[in-house]
């Protein structure tokens, strides 16, 4: 079933801010009727009045009962599954894996990974019954590369990597795709909030210092990862990864790099290690030219 003769309808997790709110922005201008999620009512009002066109479904997904609320609400609402679901929703729970409390570990793979998944197994019955559907999962170049005082986020996006891979193939010849958007580093309040969680004291207080400096950083806006989005739940054949930001390019080929190699790179950069002294002189005869 092509997409001319689907419903353009679409899901939209985490809708009120970052690449949720461009992607819904995306796809309303392309034609969509789009479904958004809030957690609170307060941040429903806010995006309805941003995007007049959004339908909003109030829902915590960190709630147990959350993904199974939203998936009668939305059938509700459309009468059978979205053709696109997307899984965008999601925090990032930073520190070494020392210093993150385990409870709040087990609520970063929850709603990163098993809320995802929750909300594939109750569409897809409905999917494969309308011969259509797209799926796609936000993930992270950092569900390709681990890096360090990331590491639970990185978990919860390389498991998500998992079973969309594997979603993949057993979706095979159904009329129902499944893709990845690995973004780089793109305004949203998601980091806002990750910073908040820093430890005070520790063997790497140091390094959480200096983090929260970045908290604040200027990133690009999202827009290149909502068009992303759109051209996948609009394309015929989607692929299976989209990488989107800058510095994506060398990205595939870090897995097949030694592993001493790849740990040194990130070392370095995340100043943990000081780099070679050649690569110093070199840096700062660059600097000076």
């Amino acid at each position: 079933m092509s997409l001319s003769s689907s419903p353009k309808t679409a899901l939209i997790t985490g809708a009120t801010s970052g690449i949720g709110l461009y992607a819904a922005r995306e796809l309303i201008g392309g034609g969509w009727r789009v479904i958004g999620t809030a957690r609170t009512a307060a941040q429903a009002d806010l995006l309805k009045d941003a995007l007049p066109d959004i339908e909003v479904i109030v829902v915590d997904l960190s709630k147990e009962e959350g993904a199974d609320q939203l998936v009668s609400s939305t059938i509700a609402l459309l009468g059978e599954a979205p053709y696109a679901l997307v899984n965008n929703a999601g925090f990032a729970a930073p520190g070494a894996i020392e210093d993150v409390d385990p409870d709040y570990a087990a609520e970063q793979m929850r709603v990163n990974l098993l809320v995802p998944a929750r909300l594939i197994r109750e569409f897809l019955p409905s999917m494969r019954a309308r011969g259509s559907g797209r799926i796609v999962n936000i993930s992270s170049v950092s569900g390709r590369v681990a890096a360090p005082f990331l590491g639970w986020y990185s978990a919860s996006k390389f498991a998500l990597e998992a079973i969309s891979d594997a979603l993949r193939v057993e979706t095979v010849g159904s009329g129902i795709y499944v893709s990845l958007i690995e973004p780089t580093s793109f305004s949203s309040n998601i980091w806002s909030k990750a910073g908040a969680q820093l430890p005070a004291a520790g063997p790497h207080s140091e390094v959480y210092r200096k983090a929260a400096r970045l908290i604040d950083a200027k990133y690009p806006e999202p827009t290149p990862v909502a068009r992303v989005i759109r051209q996948c739940i609009e394309s015929e054949i989607p692929q299976a990864r989209y990488l989107v930001g800058k510095g994506t390019k060398a990205i595939p080929y870090v897995r097949v790099l030694p592993a001493k190699l790849v740990d040194a790179f990130v070392a370095i950069t995340f100043g943990l290690k000081e780099p070679p002294l050649m690569m110093r002189l070199i840096t700062r005869r660059t600097r000076r030219g």
